[in-house]
């Protein structure tokens, strides 16, 4: 069951219907609207209804201070997407559920009301659909346990968090010492992001980088990029060659294409400069998003081992690599093919793969036994392509739909850079939250981490209390590059938690975490925290994908309370 815990108090015996219909998209709301509708109900009682196609219903429900509500929604019609957005007297969004949530149940939380007055529940539909809403009021020993548990929760966190006395790198480490003992033992550290485009998260996870390379060894910084593409920047920080501008450019993705990113591939490459070749640090992609480069060096070698296949082989290659936004460069043509359309693209991956290991030993002597795996290499990201994005479904709870299949690969190439690399080379990733999170319920490239490494791999989600953002702007048609802002934060979300801890940015470590009393309670169970991707709806506060439960999602959390937009390179495009 997806469940989110939202304090808010609850004692209302009547809940007052307003069912309005209006054309409305499901992150904004139109001004022409029919007269409501009013009907009441009983708090412990249901209600169903019809929305219909970008319509929108209002609930209002009348609370007292203290009170505690549980809330429920069923999509009686399965796969129309329906949201559910609660605001409290004052009009601030409190909170959100969507019918798509699902682990083992319906979507619902839980509201303990902070103020006395009339909730606003509204319902909002893409497609006409069915729903039910059913609101529960339990007695006043669940508000009691409910506020003893956030107490004692907020508690915990004023002893443990580590303040944070700066983002920004080249300030020294003394506040960051806590880390030599929390990541003792950890081969692998991902650093979480709850958006793309905050310049804080970025300065932040430098910091990190300098510390856990000059301090405690590790080699390696991975970037949710493409691992082709990553290559060129990784010859740049090891030796200089090329030019940062360009070769960051080229890894295709704007959201890297920024000042702060220039500024860790800088510092990298001034690090290597002054240490010997066995301590330099490598950059690295594991994705497989964005591969120009590999369709340039497939075709190359084939024109030197198979020349008769160039030609048919780079016309396949041109789907799966040449864009079609160039703003988005990761989303190339294969992307937006139907089914039946892609089938012979897979095959035809399949098949050159199949090609090349027929003939190993033969072209390993023709060229070289390195160049010869370069190439394996290669198609290998232009399978996992073409196989993540031939699979339907974003359930993250299911193994092997479209998003569950990328991260599975994801980690597979993490694993396999240990592999190859030095026994005792230590990693640290950087990728969004919902990739790094490592619950096992949930298919994320950090459960796949998690499963191979156990304890050796260390969750680091970065939260952040309000502020802004770069991301698309997803009102806009065509999309564009620009900066959002978010207020504050849900009340008893992670993001609210942390601010309560009082200490500003900060840092805290959920493994030393004690297994029994309040406190443990809070941290055995799921709550809200701040996810944004690439792209983002204006005035939407960012809370959706599934509830975060601190110590099983992430071993621990960065937290900066207030963002700025990541500043762009000049090469990205607007």
């Amino acid at each position: 069951m997806i469940r989110s815990t939202l304090s808010h108090r609850v004692t209302a015996s009547m809940v007052i219907l307003m069912a309005v219909v209006s054309p409305v998209h499901l992150y904004a709301q139109s001004t022409a609207k029919p007269a409501p509708v009013v009907s009441t109900l009983r708090t412990n009682a249901s209600v169903s209804g019809t929305i219909v196609a970008n319509g929108e219903h209002v609930y209002i429900v009348a609370l007292n201070r203290n009170q505690y509500l549980d809330v429920a929604l069923d999509s009686v019609a399965q796969g129309k997407p329906i949201a559910l957005r609660v605001f409290a007297p004052d009009s601030t969004w409190v909170g959100s559920i969507f019918s798509w949530q699902r682990e083992a149940g319906r979507p619902e939380f839980n509201l303990l009301a902070e103020s006395k007055g009339n909730y606003r529940l509204q319902i909002t539909g893409a497609d006409t659909a069915r729903y039910r809403l059913q609101l529960r009021s339990p007695g006043n020993s669940d508000a009691a346990t409910e506020a003893m548990s956030l107490e004692a929760a907020t508690a915990w966190l004023v002893r443990n968090t580590h303040k944070l006395s700066h983002v920004e790198a080249g300030r020294g480490f003394e506040d960051l010492a806590p880390l030599r003992s929390i990541l003792a033992g950890v081969r692998v550290v991902g650093l979480g992001e709850a958006t793309h485009g905050s310049r804080e998260f970025e300065q932040v996870k430098h910091r990190f980088l300098e510390f856990l390379v000059r301090e405690m060894g590790y080699t390696v910084f991975g970037l949710e990029s493409s691992s082709d593409a990553a290559r060129s920047i990784n010859e740049f920080v090891l030796s200089g060659r090329g030019d940062r501008a360009s070769v960051l450019a080229g890894q295709g993705f704007w959201n890297w294409d920024t000042e702060e990113v220039a500024a860790t591939i800088d510092w990298m490459r001034d690090y290597n400069r002054s240490v010997p070749d066995a301590r330099k640090v490598r950059f690295a992609g594991f994705d497989f998003q964005y591969n120009p480069q590999s369709r340039k060096e497939i075709t190359e070698y084939l024109r030197r081992v198979a020349p008769t296949r160039v030609a048919r082989t780079d016309s396949i290659l041109a789907v799966l690599t040449e864009p079609v936004d160039t703003l988005r460069r990761d989303f190339v043509r294969y992307y937006s093919l139907k089914p039946e359309a892609k089938a012979p693209l897979v095959a035809a991956v399949n098949e050159l793969r199949g090609f090349l290991e027929l003939n190993r030993v033969q072209f390993s002597r023709q060229t070289s036994a390195s160049d010869f795996e370069a190439i394996v290499h290669s198609v290998n990201l232009l399978q996992q392509l073409v196989d993540t994005h031939s699979r339907a479904g974003y359930a993250v709870d299911t193994a092997g739909t479209g998003v569950t299949t990328r991260d599975r690969y994801m980690a597979e190439n993490i694993l396999e850079l240990l592999r190859v690399l030095p026994a005792d080379t230590k990693i640290v990733l950087s990728a969004h939250n919902a990739h790094v999170r490592s619950d096992l319920n949930l298919y994320t490239m950090g459960h796949y981490l998690r499963e191979e490494l156990g304890n050796a791999y260390y969750a680091f989600g970065l939260s952040f209390e309000r502020g802004s953002f770069r991301a698309l702007n997803l009102a806009q048609t065509p999309y564009k590059v620009g900066a959002l802002t978010v207020g504050p934060s849900f009340p008893q979300s992670i993001d609210w938690y942390l601010k309560r801890a009082g200490k500003g940015d900060l840092f805290v470590d959920f493994r030393a975490a004690p297994s029994s009393g309040p406190a443990a309670s809070w941290l055995k169970r799921p709550h809200r925290m701040r996810s944004i991707g690439g792209g983002h709806p204006p005035n939407d506060p960012g809370y959706y994908g599934y509830p975060v439960v601190p110590g099983k999602s992430f071993d621990g959390l960065i937290f900066v309370q207030n963002t700025t937009p990541t500043r762009l390179n000049p090469t990205v495009t607007r």
